[in-house]
């Protein structure tokens, strides 16, 4: 007759199968925590990024279509830069059916009073909008192709080339810092465009925005 062994696990054996799941779960953890880390990364690195992308295209589609300087009745429309360079103003036309000069749009680009990180657009009487957050810097010159640095405030015939810089900032994982910056340089064609007497003007009035 065989006996059955009533033999289980011992006391030592349990606890090597709990350091090795132990350990197994911490492996795991460790894994998991690292990858979401880089996953938090890329994505603060992204949205830098993606941030300083929308302001050079959105200025840059705009003020291609400018130009230096517009004149109608005796009165000048002119591109300009101020407030230590962190201001844009400059002025779009729009077309009627037959492609003619039908009105003056003032568009402007500047950082907002309250937070300095946001960048605001306004064009015309429309109400301002944002463009990007996590604005660190941004820059705004002029200059031609030969200069070495774009530091006019007002852009005239010799100097018909719009430079953006930007830098956005951003406090991500463990409070680590990411930045990143992009420039672009836009050339206006129209440098002194002399418009018809009935062309509409929509723009804000003075010291609105």
């Amino acid at each position: 007759m065989k006996l059955k062994s009533n033999r289980g696990l011992t006391l030592i054996e349990i606890l090597v199968v709990a350091v090795l799941f132990l350990l197994l779960f911490g492996a795991v953890m460790m894994a998991s925590v690292g990858s979401e880390r880089s996953w938090r990364t890329g994505q603060d690195n992204m949205a830098c990024q993606q941030q300083a992308r929308q302001v050079i295209d959105e200025v840059v589609r705009l003020i291609r279509q400018s130009g230096v300087t517009w004149s109608s009745s005796g009165n000048s429309y002119t591109t300009t830069i101020s407030d230590q360079n962190k201001r844009l103003d400059f002025y779009v036309p729009e077309f009627d059916t037959d492609g003619n000069i039908s009105a003056l749009r003032k568009v402007t680009f500047k950082l907002d009073p309250l937070d300095t990180s946001v960048l605001l657009k306004k064009e015309g009487t429309d109400s301002p909008v944002v463009v990007a957050r996590d604005i660190d810097n941004i820059y705004f010159g002029a200059g031609c192709a030969g200069c070495a640095t774009f530091d006019c405030s007002v852009p005239v015939s010799d100097c018909p080339i719009i430079e953006i810089n930007v830098r956005t900032s951003r406090v991500g994982v463990q409070n680590r810092e990411y930045t990143f910056s992009l420039s672009s340089r836009v050339y206006l064609r129209n440098q002194a465009s002399e418009l018809a007497s009935e062309v509409t003007l929509d723009f804000p009035s003075e010291g609105e925005f």
